[in-house]
């Protein structure tokens, strides 16, 4: 195997591979190598931890000698980003990668490509037309809810939904919910007028794959196909495959509450910051903060022992009785940071009952109150 490429062009195809990668020493060597094949004019660059695959293509590239290889992932790229010249050369020789340059010589072990560990992913499966910016959207407004202990498998990853022409992804951990729910520009039929579809997927695979595609594509298009154990994510530089989850997800329709007895709406920067100035007397032990609504003002109060009280007092439009709901300030701040509406809307029942934060159209945030304060 022989070709010349342009080293940016062949580091950025590789830098998003990477987490796909493992980080630490895997029994099978070849997971955490790169998978280099050079055919024609182009070379397909992919790597895999058995759960997530990445592929990126690199067109009009000089293949002097077709064929593939293994490599070192990351000490490869390593070697890429420190490189002087503009273009690289790439030759396989007596099981090494060499890379000649104009002030160096360099060679790293290359491996057997039959030893790239075959992908056992179903490829026959629906194809659903997305915008890039909205899988984003999706992922950026729910992903913070999923929960993070292993022991909440199905919890643990982020559920999509398409039915009725529209596209909706829902995150929750048990004590919080986050879901959006967004049209599509051109409805298919699979999601318009029919049962639907969805996929599980995990957090951290769907986190490297929005990463690499708002890096590859982020103005562009991609297809969805979804398949009886995976998605692929694929936009006309790069191929993505994520296994799906197994378990069952939360009936999310029936956290959310319909109808409630009281409605709030308040200034988003100034509830924010009324939360973070009584969140400094909250600890670990006791993240509470208590929030009164009463005629057109809500109160803000915390206590922890060893640090303090604070009281703090904002305007807000109620509609309804009022009372007392205390939230954990920290899942309050998670969603406040990723909104940029300049007001908001709570709904809630009751101390006891979830309150339902409504930040935009389709896009709710349901947060469990504590109780027995």
């Amino acid at each position: 195997m022989k070709f010349l490429c342009d080293r940016s062009r062949l580091e950025a195809a590789l830098a998003p591979i990477l987490p796909a990668i493992p980080v630490k020493d895997s029994p099978n060597q070849a997971l955490l190598s790169l998978h280099i094949v050079a055919e024609e004019d182009r070379l397909v660059l992919q790597g895999s931890n058995l759960e997530l695959s990445i592929e990126t293509r690199i067109e009009s590239v000089k293949v002097e000698e077709p064929g593939q290889c293994l490599v070192p992932a990351r000490p490869f790229y390593q070697l890429l980003h420190e490189l002087p010249d503009a273009t690289v050369r790439v030759e396989v020789e007596g099981g090494k990668l060499v890379v000649p340059t104009s002030s160096g010589h360099f060679e790293i072990v290359a491996g057997n490509a039959d030893d790239f560990p075959e992908l056992e992913f179903d490829m026959e499966g629906v194809e659903v037309p997305m915008p890039v910016s909205l899988l984003s959207q999706h992922f950026h407004a729910t992903e913070f809810a999923a929960a993070r202990e292993a022991t909440r498998y199905a919890m643990n990853g982020i559920l999509f939904n398409g039915k009725d022409g529209k596209v909706t992804t829902v995150a929750t951990d048990g004590r919080r919910l986050a879901l959006i729910a967004s049209p599509l520009e051109s409805p298919d039929p699979v999601t318009d007028g029919s049962a639907g579809w969805q996929a599980l997927l995990p957090q951290k695979s769907l986190l490297a794959t929005v990463k690499a595609l708002e890096g590859l594509a982020e103005d562009g298009d991609l297809a969805l196909n979804i398949s009886t154990n995976a998605v692929t994510f694929t936009i006309p530089s790069a191929s993505i495959s994520v296994r799906r989850l197994a378990g069952q997800f939360p009936d999310y329709d029936n956290v959310i509450p319909r109808e409630t007895a009281n409605t709030v709406e308040f200034e988003r920067g100034a509830f924010e910051a009324n939360l973070r100035r009584t969140a400094v007397t909250t600890d670990d032990l006791n993240p509470a903060v208590r929030i009164t609504f009463e005629g057109s003002q809500a109160r803000f109060e915390s206590e922890a022992t060893g640090i303090g009280s604070a009281k703090t007092v904002m305007d807000v439009n109620l509609s309804g009785p009022g009372g007392s709901i205390v939230f954990n300030p920290h899942f309050l701040a998670d969603v406040l940071r990723i909104s940029d509406a300049e007001t908001l809307r709570l709904e809630f029942e009751d101390s006891s009952a979830p309150g339902k934060f409504v930040l935009a159209e389709e896009f709710v945030y349901i947060v469990m109150p504590i109780t027995g304060l």
